[in-house]
């Protein structure tokens, strides 16, 4: 399985609108890295994010070029502060029925690398998550993930 962990865009400050949506800069970024992924032929089958609207906007914008809109859905328990375990089981379960399956997860700080690190049984080192960012892990047929890689917004050219 592959499973791809996106943190969402630059956001406006909660200040400007309670909702905080994306910035002009964070959506343009967002274009950017998913252009970037339509050039590598990188699919996936379903997009999870969380209800915070700086994320579905996120998933709605990665759908453009990695799958079908109507395969991004709003998921429970992907908020900054939710415990990674109830994710991780689900995603193992998915794992473990379909080694070929793709998802990306939409979602916040500290819940992305936290559920890295659940999954792979160490801390996620070496990766700056600022907005935009991706990261690429992994599994076997016996659910051993490994970390394959990490792309973000200054990293792709325009």
């Amino acid at each position: 399985m592959l499973l791809y962990l996106a943190r969402h865009g630059e956001a406006m400050p909660a200040v400007i609108d309670q909702t905080k949506p994306l910035t002009k800069l964070g959506r343009k970024e967002i274009e950017k890295v998913g252009n970037y992924l339509k050039t590598k032929n990188i699919e996936v089958d379903e997009i999870w994010c969380s209800m915070k609207k700086r994320a579905v906007e996120t998933a709605n914008i990665y759908a453009e070029s990695m799958c079908r809109k109507d395969k991004v859905r709003s998921e429970d328990g992907l908020n900054p502060d939710d415990p990674p375990e109830p994710i991780q089981d689900k995603i193992n379960a998915i794992a473990a029925a379909n080694e070929a399956y793709r998802i990306m997860i939409v979602g916040h700080l500290p819940f992305l690398p936290t559920l890295a690190a659940c999954l792979l049984n160490r801390p996620l080192q070496g990766i700056e998550y600022i907005p935009g960012t991706i990261v690429r892990l992994s599994s076997d047929a016996d659910l051993n993930w490994k970390l394959d890689g990490s792309v973000n917004p200054t990293q792709v050219a325009m």
